[in-house]
């Protein structure tokens, strides 16, 4: 190309990528200058990420290029999709129209369509064209099929599903590194680290999190930056670090600002709320929820923001005490639930209607949404998931590796057709270098091969080894009930009979029938809670929060003239031992049991927060209290709770006097 020409098209770019100022130049441009180079500086101009608006609608006004066009329609829908989403609709329209000419734009025009519908929250209308996009672009337009398995990768990940998630993004991503697009690579790169995130893998996250941060500083995509800023920022949130989060999310809401993504700065807000609802600072924080709830209603945009904006919400109102207002927002909540059947949200709403009911002190409703968000919880976020997904990083990690072995063995073969000149001894060395390669890639791809099978039979033993254990425990569980139980079961029965005809007995006898016939329910009830530990796979910390709530219910109908207040604070689902869930339960029984019987109490607070790895338990009542120093040494129930306490290397702290109340204050290490 003549120099002057291409001086000329540097200034048209410089031109090009600036605001309604320089429209005149443009336009000016346009009448000195051929189609042929007008439209280079076209595709040069859309390869900016940051082109303005302005510069975007230039170019569909005077372009008759329909490939030229179509990109520019591409650019300016994201530009609206998510701050007007009439226009948006408008563009991809516009696309439909140029595709009966160009299919180009058919396909173009699915894809946009799908990403539309997808922030409305249809997801299933969504779905269904994002597969039309990918089947009409498959071996003809490669970046919209990447970008289609993308975006369906992004609706498995809202519905929970993260292996149908991952095995798209991972299609979505191998489609943009033959494509070398950087940009692509980027979000997927992105939506990869959020999955990490999610599944409590922060190592993995920051990884590829970071990957796409530094590809978009290299493009200058700020848009693409706002983005990883906020993904960067929700993982330092998740590990606590919630300043430098808020810092994180300054310099994100600051970009949208500029870029005028009102959707994404909601968004962007929600996540700075909850720093502020952890740190205290619930006025802030309901300040940010606020405004991003007007953003998302201005803009239409409903499905997981709004909802998100709605459990925000709910859970400062939960740490200021206010259960009426929760009660209006658990009601909005409700709404975008049922509309767009998200499973994750649904999973968020049924744990704040659970922590509403235990507000209220309705521990029999408390426990029924605490169990089927438990029972969502394991479906969305189970460990057969997780090993899912450790297996596609595997996979993919391999590929990987195998592309870059391949891509230097492609290298090597060029550089020898290039020296054909060169001595026949180079020549041969060349060649020797090559078929070591061969030989060392083929060593090393059945050593590893040899090595994940060493290491899945190795899996595949514990777990083995865990079903023959988990078999047994069931085994034994089952002999107790069929045994022991049905016994206690058959000694109650006659016990009932006895006390039904206890009018022909003397008072005495009819005294021990009462006292035979408390002690069997009381021994039932203890071999249901052996028979908890026995059955149970695995124990965490939920898990140990239902069974206090199913046994606080229980009390709170046996004993309706005391008033109970309960509540179970999880940050993090703690594994627990056997050994760990008996003692902390049977404790926790006991202590409360001690306050029913002898205390004379009106109230029993039961607080249990759980933060990093340590547990924190508090049972106050306000009842008589006691003389400790009279009541330890021939107390066999205070040195029993004492000893379990012990046995988990715990602390335990009394405080109690005669008229005062008592209060345990217990901590443990998990």
């Amino acid at each position: 190309m003549n120099p002057y020409w291409l001086f000329f098209i540097v200034i048209m770019i410089s031109c090009f990528s600036c605001k309604d100022k320089n429209s005149n130049n443009l336009e000016n441009i346009h009448k000195t200058n051929t189609r042929q180079n007008i439209d280079y500086a076209f595709e040069q101009i859309l390869a900016n990420n940051n082109t303005s608006t302005d510069s975007l609608l230039y170019i569909v006004e005077n372009t008759v290029n329909d490939s030229l066009k179509i990109e520019a329609y591409n650019k300016l829908f994201f530009r609206k999709v998510y701050s007007d989403t009439a226009t948006a609709r408008k563009y991809y329209e516009i696309l439909f129209a140029i595709g009966k000419k160009t299919p180009y734009g058919t396909v173009r025009a699915y894809n946009l369509k799908g990403i539309y519908l997808d922030v409305q929250g249809n997801y299933d209308s969504a779905f269904d064209n994002y597969q039309k996009a990918i089947e009409l672009s498959q071996n003809k337009y490669p970046n919209v099929e990447g970008s289609a398995y993308n975006n369906i990768g992004l609706i498995y990940w809202n519905r929970g599903d993260y292996f149908g998630a991952l095995f798209d993004y991972g299609k979505a991503l191998s489609i943009f590194e033959k494509l070398e697009n950087k940009n692509l690579q980027a979000s997927v790169l992105s939506n990869i680290g959020l999955i990490y995130m999610d599944i409590k893998n922060p190592e993995k996250s920051d990884e590829y999190l970071k990957k796409a941060l530094e590809i978009r500083k290299e493009l200058n995509d700020e848009y693409g930056i706002s983005v990883s800023l906020t993904n960067l920022a929700k993982l330092y949130e998740d590990q606590k670090k919630y300043k430098e989060a808020i810092t994180l999310y300054d310099s994100a809401a600051n970009i949208k600002i500029k870029l005028e993504d009102e959707i994404g700065l909601s968004n962007t807000l929600y996540n700075q709320s909850t720093c502020y609802n952890h740190l205290g600072n619930f006025s802030r924080a309901i300040e940010l929820l606020e405004k991003a709830e007007q953003l998302c209603i201005k803009n239409g945009s409903e499905a997981n923001n709004l909802t998100n904006i709605y459990s925000g919400f709910g859970e400062v109102y939960l740490n200021i005490k206010q259960p009426e207002k929760l009660a209006a927002i658990l009601g909005k909540m409700k709404i975008q639930v049922d509309k767009h059947k998200d499973e994750r949200n649904l999973k968020n709403y049924y744990s704040l209607l659970s922590k509403y009911y235990e507000l209220k002190n309705n521990y029999q409703n408390a426990l029924i949404y605490n169990k089927k968000a438990d029972s969502l919880f394991y479906q969305l976020e189970g460990i057969e998931v997780k090993n899912a997904i450790n297996l596609y990083e595997t996979q993919y990690q391999t590929a990987k590796k195998e592309k870059d072995l391949t891509d230097a063995q492609l290298k090597i073969a060029e550089n020898k057709i290039s020296a054909k000149q060169k001595n026949i001894w180079l020549i041969l060395l060349g060649g020797s270098i090559v078929i070591g390669l061969i030989v060392f890639r083929n060593f090393r791809t059945k050593s590893k091969h040899k090595q994940q099978q060493l290491s899945l039979e190795n899996q595949l033993l514990k777990e083995q080894t865990h079903s023959k254990i988990q078999e047994q425990r069931l085994e034994i569980s089952r002999d107790l009930h069929d045994s022991l139980g049905a016994q206690l079961t058959f000694i109650n029965s006659i016990l009932d009979g006895l006390k039904n005809s206890s009018a022909k007995l003397d008072e005495v006898v009819n005294k021990k029938i009462n006292t035979l016939s408390d002690f069997s329910e009381n021994s039932i009830a203890e071999l249901k809670n052996t028979l908890w530990v026995l059955n149970s796979k695995e124990i965490n910390l939920n898990d140990l929060k239902k069974k206090i709530l199913n046994f606080i219910k229980n009390a709170s109908e046996a004993k309706e003239d005391i008033k109970f207040n309960f509540n179970f604070d999880i940050s993090e689902n703690f594994k627990l031992n056997s050994k760990q869930a008996v003692n902390l339960f049977r404790a926790v029984q006991e202590i409360t049991n001690n306050a029913l019987k002898y205390a004379d109490a009106s109230e029993i607070k039961i607080d249990v927060q759980q933060s990093d790895n340590y547990l924190a338990i508090k049972i106050a009542d306000n009842g008589k209290g006691f003389d400790y120093e009279k009541e330890k040494n021939k107390s066999f129930g205070l040195k029993n709770i004492e000893n379990r306490i012990e046995a988990l290397n715990g602390q335990i702290h009394l405080e109690t006097a005669t008229e005062k109340g008592t209060v345990y204050t217990i901590q443990i290490a998990l």
